[in-house]
């Protein structure tokens, strides 16, 4: 799984169910939020941490006359390890909550810059862009800076509405969608 895949699976949602609260697929989209490579990295990265905590504190253990308390480097280490190792499941909660919530709305592009490295390909698929757009919300419309490495960023020009999932109570855009004109 990757970004795409997951872009893909929050619209799927998001037009199969226009109106909050949606029924969300849980599964579906852990299995999104985890099984990825910066997912796994993460991890990965976290268990072995942990593993090698363990093994020097077990090691130090065994050492015939020496007691070996848990110190500051452990702590800190295995929290380390443990706070990877969460990191996918807190982006799965926020997913969750996002695409449950979230009120279908569009932004409509007032300004848009290329923020990308100059040195990169103009064509370079995803280029990062930055810019103003202001937001039809329910509560009324307000303006925000906004930056969007999506696949889409190319289309993004002065006018163009992009379909947007915004916080039900204050003026926040929790997650672009794809544009829509």
């Amino acid at each position: 799984m990757d970004a795409v895949q997951l872009d893909r699976f929050v619209l799927e949602t998001v037009e199969g169910q226009p109106e909050p609260p949606r029924d969300v697929d849980r599964g579906a989209l852990l299995i999104h939020c985890t099984l990825n490579l910066p997912s796994a990295v993460m991890l990965g990265a976290g268990v072995a941490i942990l593993l090698t905590v363990a093994q020097f504190s077990f090691t130090g253990r065994l050492a015939p006359g020496q007691d070996s308390p848990i110190s500051a480097f452990h702590v800190v280490m295995g929290g380390l390890g443990v706070g990877l190792m969460a990191l996918p499941f807190l982006t799965f909660a926020r997913f969750a909550a996002v695409l449950r919530t979230g009120v279908l709305t569009t932004a409509r592009i007032v300004d848009v810059q290329d923020a990308s490295d100059p040195d990169a390909p103009s064509s370079a698929p995803g280029a990062r862009v930055v810019g103003t757009r202001i937001v039809d919300h329910h509560l009324g419309p307000f303006e925000e800076r906004f930056s969007s490495a999506a696949p889409w960023t190319e289309v993004l020009m002065p006018g163009v509405e992009v379909g947007v999932l915004v916080h039900p109570r204050k003026p926040q855009v929790l997650r672009d969608l794809h544009p829509v004109r």
